[in-house]
This record gives structure tokens, sequence and C-alpha cells, in this order.
């Protein structure tokens, strides 16, 4: 404590502090970091009485006093703070912005304070008592500043209107993703990105368009299957609206089930994950949808090669209730008749559908309710007649038919609910469905001419798999200060699956001998499930004006065939700023996966099944650490560096010795557990303003395996099959006009790793039976040979009186690159045989059918 006597005498609160001392015989105390240099601007006699002089002496400070004796306290009056909330939404459909930035400026100047809004565009920030300009942005909106007195908790809901020219918005709050976020390796994808983007057959897909970001490459040439820093595409957590979605995929990877009408926001996170997300070890991708326009009733209407797709949304009650629904369907599924008729026995077809309902009761609270349903439908029917065959005994006749149908089903209900200035939650209940069906049927008949009884064999095969999840969320915003921003939360969830279940019947009857009549009868049928319980917490807070800390913890507890794994994962990220627009990054994040995905090969398949950990299979943990630098100096663009080492345990793969198509309630015993790595450096070069737009993305990344037990690769490092050394990516969107826009994308990638044989050897026993063997050396022994390609795509757009027509054109791989679409070998030519076995070269064929596909699509806006 100090005291003010001996100061030499000055027009400050210190020299009429001097004289009241002496004055009144008395002492000030007070603490070092008060400012009382400043001018004092009270009377300058002395009053009667020491409480006059020293409530004239504070009048004009934010200081109070106390008096003890002849000792006088000095200190810091409590200033007064309110809660600036409200929601931030498109001013033509009420569609809120997910992100929205909120900047404060206190009127009198000083630093800015700032937040962003939630994923359900709310925003909550507390200030000290005083006058603001605020200033609410949103990218492709003009910005808004309001100017207000805080004085009480205040409530304001900005609507912001399109910005004739698309500028980026100058972020300076706490963004949860993107260049000027706390964490590392996330990205938010703006729409108009995902519709423009020239992909196959011209269908705007989103999960193709992430396959174009650092750190992101696709499988199969085309399809559109995400493997995001060495990771399998079951690693990867893709969620609709808060809720898991376990087939991503249409028509075997050439479509996502996201329907590109219906999604307002795409966020990727592939490292540095909040502490909300849990249950995948390589990525985040949430996807949210439109919630509706609660004040016009417009849609989109859009034909293209393959399907055809339909979005409505608008008022039910204005400025109450709204809806949002989105059609999508290939329209193969008109062509069945004509097929048959030219005896074509197989087609294909899917369709999905999306549908929301927005209810706001009040400012407070909210209802939403969503259904998500999509199906894959394959059918083959093959009948032949009666073939008579000269000389033989009878006459024969072939069979077949086989129906394959899967997809998911998500049901969603959730509230919103604002307790007061600083606390937003959000409940859900939610239910997913994923369905996987196959049914097959083989029919061989034989009618003797003797006397024209007929005998048949009859194989059936069934083929049932699925998933189903019943669950709960509570969610929670909390914002006590500018410099706080906390989020916590649970979750329940009841995971029932039923990996493989069904069988064979084989069935043998004969009109002459019915007392011969066989069934034989096959059947497996395994389910299990599971609980899984999280509890999560974070903060993302400031530590000073350079550097801002985002902490968390996730806590998962997953309770499988009487079993219980507990799981602690922290996730910690810091973001410091180096001044002159650069800043550095770095974080350190673990997950926990308590499912896989058991696939038959790398394009999504119905026999593809889901299955949970069990007492034998422990979870997949992963500990990834990422350091990065970023900098925004150059007006427009984004520059960011970052690399990544990612460690994993108790990733599975199959034995040497299983099968690929093993399953059922023994699925564990066909796989073991190993250690994999992933390291790499992503580099990422983004314009966002003008009329020209794009970015550069390279990747150099390497991901590998090792199980020491010796069950797979003789417990030896190999290159997983995600493998790719180097991708490259160039991405550039120009407007000429705005009638005219063209669109472009080249992509290289080093080839990726597969488990080839490098010799079959066939062996003959003594009954005559050929027996062959394939010898593989190594896994991941071949490589393909690099891929790339350029893919164009011009939008002709036209405003016609009652909405907009646009005319997309586009070719993809312009320079018809032979990349390979799919990988196969076969066996030619004997390099040794004798009277019991022969050796044979495996040689390797590569298929290329996606050679300059050319592709338009109609869209009209109404």
């Amino acid at each position: 404590m100090l005291t003010a006597s001996g100061l030499l005498a000055q027009p400050s609160l210190k020299s009429r502090m001097v004289e009241l001392e002496k004055h009144f015989g008395i002492h000030f105390v007070y603490e070092s970091g008060l400012e009382l240099d400043a001018p004092y601007n009270g009377r300058t006699d002395i009053l009667p009485g020491l409480e006059e002089n020293l409530d004239e002496l504070v009048r004009e400070t934010a200081l109070t006093y106390s008096v003890r004796r002849n000792y006088v306290s000095l200190k810091r009056a409590a200033i007064a703070r309110y809660t600036l909330k409200g929601h931030v939404c498109d001013a033509l459909t009420s569609e809120t912005l997910i992100s929205a930035g909120v900047i404060v400026k206190k009127s009198t100047g000083g630093i800015p304070a700032g937040t962003v809004c939630n994923e359900f565009g709310f925003y909550s920030i507390t200030l000290p008592e005083g006058e603001y300009d605020v200033e609410y942005s949103y990218i492709g909106y003009e910005k808004q500043t309001v100017h207000l007195k805080l004085d009480r908790n205040i409530v304001m809901s900005v609507a912001l209107g399109p910005e004739p020219e698309l500028q980026a918005a100058l972020i300076t709050a706490r963004p949860e993703s993107g260049i000027h976020a706390t964490r590392a390796g996330s990205m938010q994808i703006p729409d108009n990105i995902i519709r423009n983007t020239p992909v196959l057959l011209g269908e705007a897909d989103v999960l193709k368009t992430l396959q174009l970001l650092p750190g992101v490459q696709g499988g199969l040439d085309g399809f559109s299957g995400i493997f995001v820093r060495g990771g399998s595409d079951d690693e990867n957590l893709l969620l609709l609206d808060g809720v898991p979605v376990y087939n991503a995929e249409h028509m075997l990877g050439i479509f996502s089930v996201f329907t590109p009408e219906s999604v307002k926001k795409v966020t990727l996170y592939k490292s540095d994950f909040p502490a909300r997300y849990g249950g995948r070890v390589s990525s985040v991708v949430d996807v949210r949808t439109n919630d509706g326009d609660m004040h016009n009733a417009h849609g989109t209407f859009s034909a293209g090669l393959l399907s055809d797709k339909l979005h409505l949304e608008g008022p039910i009650r204005e400025g109450r209730d709204s809806y949002s629904l989105s059609a999508r369907v290939v329209h193969t599924f008109l062509f069945t008749p004509v097929l048959k008729a030219f005896k074509v026995p197989a087609n294909y077809y899917f369709y999905d559908f999306n549908g929301k309902i927005n209810h706001r009761f009040s400012d407070r609270d909210r209802v939403y309710a969503a259904l998500y349903h999509g199906r894959d439908y394959f059918q083959n029917d093959d009948c032949d007649e009666w073939s008579e065959r000269p000389g033989a005994e009878y006459d024969d006749k072939w069979e077949s038919y086989m129906r394959a149908y899967w997809g998911n089903t998500l049901g969603t209900l959730r509230w919103n609910h604002v307790y007061d200035s600083r606390l937003f939650s959000n409940a859900t209940l939610f239910v997913n469905s994923y369905r996987a069906t196959l049914d097959e049927w083989d029919k061989s008949s034989l009618r003797y001419k003797s006397d024209g009884h007929i005998s048949s064999d009859t194989d059936e095969f069934v083929f049932r798999s699925g998933v189903m999840d019943y669950g709960a969320k509570m969610d929670y915003d909390w914002n006590p200060s500018p410099e706080h921003a906390v989020r916590f939360g649970a979750a329940a969830t009841l995971h029932t699956y039923s990996p493989s279940s069904g069988g064979t019947v084989i069935r043998v009857k004969d009109e002459a001998y019915p007392q011969r009549d066989t069934v034989l009868r096959t059947d497996d049928a395994s389910h299990m499930s599971g609980w899984e319980f999280s509890l999560y917490g974070e903060d993302d807070f400031v530590l000073g004006p350079r550097l801002r800390v985002n902490a968390g913890m996730h806590l998962a507890l997953f309770s499988a065939q009487g079993r219980v794994y507990f799981s602690p994962q922290p996730r910690l990220s810091a973001r410091f700023d180096l001044g002159g627009s650069w800043a550095l990054k770095a974080g350190y994040s673990r997950m926990a996966q308590y499912i896989h995905k058991l696939a038959s090969g790398s394009m999504g398949m119905p026999t593809d099944h889901w299955v949970p950990i069990t007492r034998n299979i422990r979870p997949v943990t992963s500990d990834q650490f990422n350091v990065g630098c970023v900098y925004s100096g150059q007006a427009g663009w984004e520059f960011s560096a970052d690399a990544y080492l990612k460690e994993m345990d108790a990733v599975l793969e199959y034995k040497d010795a299983a099968m690929a198509s093993a399953g059922g309630a023994d699925w564990d015993r066909s796989v073991a557990m190993g250690h994999g790595r992933a390291y790499g450096i992503e580099l990422l070069a983004r314009k966002t303003e003008g009329n020209t737009t794009g970015w550069i993305a390279y990747t150099l990344g390497k991901s590998d395996r090792i199980f020491r037990d010796g069950s797979v690769n003789n417990g030896k490092w190999f290159p997983y099959r995600y493998d790719r050394r180097h991708v490259l990516t160039l991405c550039a969107n120009h407007k000429f006009s705005g009638r005219v826009d063209l669109s472009a994308v080249w992509n290289f990638a080093s080839g990726a790793a597969m488990t080839m044989p490098t010799r079959t050897t066939a062996v003959v026993g003594y009954d005559g039976r050929v027996d062959y063997t394939s010898y593989v050396p190594a896994r991941g022994n071949f490589r393909l040979p690099p891929s790339h390609r350029l893919d164009l795509s011009v939008n002709l757009r036209k405003h016609k009186l009652h909405g907009e027509r646009i005319w997309n054109f586009g070719i993809y791989n312009v320079y018809a690159r032979r990349n390979p679409n799919m990988v196969n070998y076969d066996v030619y030519g004997n390099n040794y045989h004798d009277n019991e076995s022969f050796f044979a070269k495996v040689r390797v064929k590569k298929y290329s059918f996606l050679i300059f596909v050319p592709s338009f699509n109609y869209t009209y806006r109404f």
C-alpha cells in the first residue's frame, strides 16, 4: 500500500489528496494500479466536512472510498456489466447465419471485443456499462453497425441483407473454424463453393468438395468417400444436424447423402477437435441444413444426367413457423419397363428426402423437428427359356434374381432455450437407423425327355446388416465475459447392432422322387448392443492481448458384452499473435472410436457392415499433435501451413489368413489389433475476394501400420492402403459477369498402396480337383501409378420474371487421363509345370472408364 504524503502538488487527483491529508490529518491508502495522475476537475476549495471533500474527489472517477479512523482507503468501484444477446439471420429468409461475426467497439475507442454465433445463430457477449458500436458481419452479406447504450441486458436480433459484390468478412472475434480460429486444422466450406465446384456428371457434392482440401483425399477416382490424414473412411464422424450418419454414400460412392440444396453450412475438423465431438479418430464433418424461410415461399428444381432434385421452403405462419423440404431421385427407376422390354435384367436407383420444421415460441425458445430418409435399390432378374439339348436325356433352364437395398433414416427433435443473458442450451433427441439387405435366388432345372418330370436345385442367400441408435444430448453455451466462451454438455446413446444375419437355403426337388426332396439351411444371426455415455467441457479464453487458448476434456464410457471402457480425452489448442498479421497455432487432441466398418472393398457396398468393440477388441485411440502458422496480411488472401503427427492404437486389419468378407458373430476372430501412425505437412493459399477466387492446396503425407503379434505382414511396418505421398489441388472460380461464371479444378495424387499377389500356384490333387494358391510377399507391395485430371464447368444464368434459370455445362477429366477407376489382376503363362502343379504369373489390370465425361444440369430457382 502506498500513501500520498510528501508528493508535490499538481493539478491531479494526487495533488488534491495531499491537500486533504494536510487539512484533515488523514492518510490515503490505495493499490498501486490506480491511475491517480488523472486530472482533478472538482472544486479546489476545502469544504466543511471530510466526506463532502471525498465525494467531490471521486465524483468523476471510477473510484470509491471508505474511512476508518484517520485512514481513507481508495479502490476501484464495482462496474456494472450487462449482456447483449440475440440471433443473426438472413434478412430475406430469416435463416440463421452460423458463425456470423459480432464485433463490439466502445464509442470512445479502445480494443474491440467480439464473439460469433453458434450453430443455431445465437450470440451472447457481456460487457461493462457504456456506449458501443456493434458490427454484425457474415461472408456474402452487407455489414450492419448498431450504436447502443448498454445500461441493461439487451436482446438485439439482426437481419443482414446480401452484399452485391461478394467480399470476405473481416473476423476479429473468436470463430470456431478457419484461419482466425484458436484451433488449427479446421475449415468452413461455403455453400456456393459446393454448388459451383466441377464434379463427375455435374452433380454438386459435399464430400467431393472436401476432397479438394489439404489433408483430405478420395478413394477411387470419381467417388465421394473421404480419407483424412491417412485414416480410413469409417474413422470420419459425419454429422447431419448433429446426428451421426453411418452410410454417407449413394450409387457406390458417386453421390453422397448430403443434398446440396438443403445444406446451410459444412465445417471440417482434421485436428484440434472441439471437446463436444467424440467417437471417431480421424475427422469431423459437421453438416447443418436449412431451417426454412419464415417470410416467403420459394424453391429450386434441378435436373441432370442422372438425378432430379426439388427443394421447397417457406413459412407456415409468417414469422413463427417454417418448413424446409428437399427430395432427390435417380430417374433410372422410370426405365424399368423399358429395360425389361429390351431384356436388360439389371437396374439401379436411389432416392433421399430431407425435411425440417422450425417453430419459434419466443425469443427464448425454438423447436426443430427434422427427418432424413434415403434408400439405394439394385435388382437383377435373369430368366432363360428351356434350352433344348439334342442327344441329351434332358433340357435345362436357369433362373436367378437379386435384390439389394440399403440406406439411412434419421429423426431429430431439438429445443433451443435461452436461460438468461449468458446461458444458451440445446436439447436433442434422435434416432438413427442404417439397414442393408441382400437377397439372391438361383434355380437350376432339368426337364427329362423320357417322362417330362422336372428336378431342380435352388440356392437362396439372404444377408441382413444394420445398426440403430437411440440418443439424447444436452449442450450448453455460457459466455461469462468477453474473455471466455464456455461450452459443456452430456450425451447418452444406445447402439444396437446386427453385423451379419441371414443364411443360405439349398433346396433339392425331384418330381419323380418326392421322398428325396431335401432342404439344407444355414443361418447366422448375431445381435449386439452397447451403451455410450459422454461428458464434455471446454473454454476458449484470452490470456493477454496476443494469446488465445482453448482447453477442454471429453469423457466417454462405452459398455459392451459386460465390459466397460472408460476414455478420458483431453483437448488443448492455442493461437499466438506474432504481429504483422502472422499467428502461430499448436494443439493436441485425443480421440477414441467404438465402432468399425468391415468393408469388402474400397467402394461403399451393401455387404459392408458395422460392428462395435467387444470384450476382446478394445477401442481405437488416436493422439494427434498439430503445429501451424497462418498469415492474413494480404488483402483478400489467406495462407496457412500445418504439420501433424497422429499415433493410433488398436487399429484393426484382417489377418493374413482371414477372408475380407468374414463377418457374423465371430468377426473379431478374423481381425488383429495393431498400431498406426500418420504424419505430414499441409499448405494452403486461398483467395477469398474479387471476381476470381479459389485455392491451392498441397499435402505431403505418410501413413503406415504395424501388427507386432505377426498376424499381419509378419509383424513388419507396411504402408496403409490410403497412403499417398503427394497430393496437389488447384481450384479456381471466375465470375465474368452476373450471367456467366467458370470453375476449374486440377488435381494430382501419388498412387495409393495396394496388396497384390506376385504369382499363383495351382495344385492338382489325386481326385483331379485343382486348388489355386496366391503368394503375397507383403502388404502394400504394389503402388498404383499417379493420377491427375482437369475438370471444368460453366454456369449460364438468366433472371426471369419469376426466378432464375441456370444452365451448367461441365467436363470431367478434360484431357482424358486414364486414371485407375478399378484395379484387378489375372493369371497368365506357365513358368514351370509337371504332373502335379504349375506356376503362373500375375498381371495387374487397370480399368479406366471415367475418361472425358461431359455433363449438363438445369436449375430453376423460383
